[in-house]
Formats: structure tokens, sequence, C-alpha cells
């Protein structure tokens, strides 16, 4: 009987971790789901301003997003990530 009674508390125990680990995915779905338009705005913002700066700003912009680029042939690679608490400002003025 001890037996069987250890072996649903680590069945609950293991039930009570997924629904936690569920619920945290549950959560940033959801804020992942408010933080799009922040996202699509800002990337609007970024493609009207980009394209006024010189190359160095270009660079600078791309570095300061740790955004990378490496040309390979014919192709480009571009790696990034977003931070997922997506919070999301510019302030991009061409000196």
């Amino acid at each position: 009987m001890e037996t069987k009674n250890r072996r649903l508390n680590k069945a609950r125990e293991t039930l009570r971790n997924e629904k936690d680990r569920l619920e945290t995915m549950i959560k940033a779905n959801r804020e992942a789901a408010v933080c799009l338009p922040k996202l699509e705005s800002f990337v609007k913002l970024i493609q009207n301003k980009i394209s006024a700066l010189d190359y160095d700003s270009k660079r600078q912009v791309l570095d300061m997003l740790d955004i990378k680029v490496w040309p390979d042939g014919l192709n480009v690679i571009i790696t990034g990530v977003l931070d997922k608490r997506c919070v999301v400002t510019a302030d991009m003025h061409p000196q």
C-alpha cells in the first residue's frame, strides 16, 4: 500500500509540474500576442527610418538589435532574437 501511495504522490507531483509548465507557456503566448502590434509598428518604423541612414548607422542599428548578418556566396544569413518581454522602443532620427 505504501508503494502505491508513493507512486500516486510521484504521479501527482509530475502532473503539477506539467500543469505549471503549461500555464507558463500559455502566459508567454498571451503576452506574445499582445506584443505583436508593437512589434509590427516597430518593424515599420525601422523600415521607414533605416533607408535614410548611411552604411555605418545601419550597421550600428543591427548591432544595437544584436542582429548578425553574414553574406555567404549568393545567400545572406541573418540571425537575431527579440526579447520575449517585448519591450520595443525606438527613436531613430538621422542627424
